[in-house]
């Protein structure tokens, strides 16, 4: 296999963005839907077809060899061609495909606006189900991009009814996270039920076993990604709904595996003047008692001291406090 350079792409470099949108859109569609080959992209043809994966691939190593400038005109380019695309229709998932194989492979940021915009309206089909996993698993590649675009297109797939299932709530939780660290509290909150769905206490004991490692490796997951570890407050919440099959889960994974941790925490929950109840509580793991949870619009950010004031509510610690007592700001 021959590994492009950038004296090889002379043909294709200096171009305007449209005139590279359309170089991939027309070499796209002759390539997959009529039989042109490697003909379809001339100036490239040489480095087309030479992997066994797919023409996305071979692509993304002509992109690499470019120059910078170049790189950054094909990643606009495979952005603008992705936003003309009916995500519906059976023909253009299929070029939207390649698409976003392409677009991951060359950071193409502005993939994660379009994909933010782009409806999943009909019933799944194989099709528009197989573009759906791979756009999420796209939003979660770029995640590390740090982008208020990246936390937007993850909310706006893990909201598309009959396409998100629990079982990617981990992997959404995990994203989330690593592209909005601060905001962890409302990433917990909008998958909560998926996460208990996929995380909580199972009956069967072998499923439980298996669930109890996914537990462990999510848990690890979010700690090394969480600027302030103090964020954790949040998901040691009780459940707002009493279930005995469902007990709080996070924070047992915290006080089973991540002693020091949950240390931590514990010490500071005890700065706050509600101190002693609230890591009495902590310690019992959590009867589950029916309150009022937090609201999901809390700002953790804007104001901390509110934020912990609504955890003590909906555990009941304010009836523990002396009056006119609220719970003090983060003094950790």
């Amino acid at each position: 296999m021959r590994i492009p350079e950038k004296d090889d792409l002379r043909a294709i470099s200096g171009k305007t963005e449209d005139e590279i949108t359309r170089w991939l859109k027309i070499g796209m569609l002759e390539y997959m839907f009529e039989g042109a080959g490697r003909e379809a992209f001339p100036g490239a043809e040489n480095f087309i077809d030479q992997q066994q994966g797919s023409v996305a691939d071979d692509l993304a190593a002509v992109v690499k060899a470019l120059g910078a400038r170049d790189q950054e005109t094909f990643r606009s380019a495979c952005a603008i061609a992705l936003r003309s695309l009916d995500f519906d229709s059976e023909h253009d998932a299929l070029f939207a495909t390649e698409l976003l194989r392409l677009g991951a492979q060359i950071r193409a940021l502005g993939l994660l606006k379009v994909l933010a915009e782009k409806a999943f309206r009909i019933p799944a089909t194989e099709h528009t189900l197989a573009l759906y996993e791979l756009a999420f698993e796209v939003a979660r590649d770029l995640a590390d991009l740090k982008s208020p675009d990246a936390a937007n297109c993850l909310y706006h797939l893990i909201r598309c009814s009959g396409y998100f299932r629990p079982a990617l709530a981990g992997r959404a939780l995990i994203a989330l996270t690593e592209a909005d660290p601060e905001h962890f509290a409302k990433h917990y909150y909008s998958l909560r039920e998926a996460l208990d769905q996929s995380f909580g206490y199972d009956a069967n004991v072998a499923e439980n076993r298996h669930r109890q490692s996914k537990r462990h490796e999510l848990v690890e997951d979010i700690l090394a990604l969480l600027p302030d570890q103090k964020l954790l407050v949040y998901a040691c919440k009780p459940e707002p709904v009493p279930r005995a099959a469902v007990a709080n889960w996070w924070l047992s994974t915290l006080k089973k595996d991540f002693v020091n941790t949950y240390r931590q925490l514990l010490g500071y929950v005890r700065t706050t003047e509600a101190g002693p109840v609230f890591s009495g509580r902590l310690e019992r793991a959590y009867p589950s008692v029916q309150r009022k949870a937090p609201s999901p619009d809390l700002d953790l950010d804007r104001d901390k001291s509110q934020f912990l004031k609504a955890v003590a509510d909906a555990l009941g610690f304010s009836e523990a406090m002396p009056r006119g007592k609220t719970l003090a700001s983060d003094r950790a």
